[in-house]
């Protein structure tokens, strides 16, 4: 399917199709949310919210790729979303302040705001990790949430209608044991040293949801050297990634390794049954991506 281009002006970083007649676009460093029809003309715009925080302009949705977006459920008019301090990576000063909010769409606002950093985010005061490895990942399903952050093997999982942390789970691969410790915050500001980390270290893509199955995944990416043999940065191009299989209550059932970069950084689309990758290999003759979807199938011991 393909959408027509917006019959209005936008800059967008991500979409969440609820159907082909109903999808929203979402801005990354911003708080708008803009819902178009399935011939791209806008049906409606929500650019300001009650939110009950001041100022409204340092919140920002976290959303720069297609595996980062919102959950609707169109009987309730709520939208489910990650909205976080724009200051957050730099800074101690947010370990109580919620990250996960419940808008209502009818009425304009929040009904409910809730999950404070967990884990790796909350304890590493006012040292760093790069922007894209601090943002949380969210998976809406039903009245669970389930929260997941690049640097934290685990899961925490609320229920999104009172807030609460239900539980946390391990939902790890058994190749990764560490992660490196975060940086001094003043190199939050040197591009170049938060690019090398990034380059080299183990972090973890959201967790995906397969209803078909009822399986979950979570693909983690594996260190890797600076440089390659040549002495050229490495692309990451040839990076190992493990995805790991997980049951309905994220138990560990198995882990698959992918090699020679087949498994892409942010290049997998979750199925009902499986996953569809994006080839390493770029776009062919007919500017396509080629892709390859694996399906899960039972273990034969």
């Amino acid at each position: 399917y393909i959408l027509p281009a917006p019959t209005f002006y936008i800059e967008y970083s991500t979409f969440y199709i609820h159907n082909l007649d109903s999808i929203f676009l979402l801005t990354s460093n911003n708080t708008s949310i803009n819902l178009l029809n399935g011939n791209g003309g806008l049906i409606k715009s929500w650019s300001s919210f009650d939110l009950g925080i001041a100022p409204l302009n340092t919140y920002i949705f976290p959303y720069f790729l297609p595996q980062h977006t919102i959950y609707f459920n169109s009987k309730t008019n709520l939208v489910y979303a990650s909205l976080i301090p724009g200051y957050f990576p730099t800074s101690s000063n947010f370990e109580d302040v919620p990250q996960q909010v419940v808008f209502n769409l009818a009425s304009n606002i929040i009904k409910l705001k809730y999950g404070p950093p967990e884990g790796v985010m909350k304890m590493k005061g006012d040292l760093v990790f790069p922007g894209d490895l601090s943002f949380p990942y969210s998976l809406t399903i039903n009245e669970r949430t389930y929260i997941s952050y690049p640097l934290d093997h685990f899961v925490y999982i609320y229920n999104n209608e009172t807030g609460i942390l239900v539980e946390k789970k391990a939902a790890c691969s058994s190749e990764i044991k560490n992660f490196p410790f975060p940086l001094p915050s003043e190199m939050i500001k040197d591009s170049q040293a938060m690019w090398n980390f990034r380059v080299q270290t183990p972090f973890y893509e959201t967790l995906n949801y397969h209803s078909k199955v009822k399986l979950f995944t979570r693909a983690v990416h594996h260190p890797q050297e600076l440089k390659e043999m040549s002495g050229k940065l490495n692309t990451g191009k040839s990076r190992r990634t493990s995805v790991i299989i997980l049951d309905s209550t994220l138990q560990v059932i198995g882990e698959t390794v992918f090699n020679d970069g087949i498994y892409q950084i942010n290049g997998a689309v979750p199925l009902s049954d499986g996953l569809l990758l994006y080839s390493n290999k770029g776009f062919n003759n007919n500017y396509a991506i080629p892709s390859l979807k694996y399906e899960f199938v039972p273990k034969i011991d």
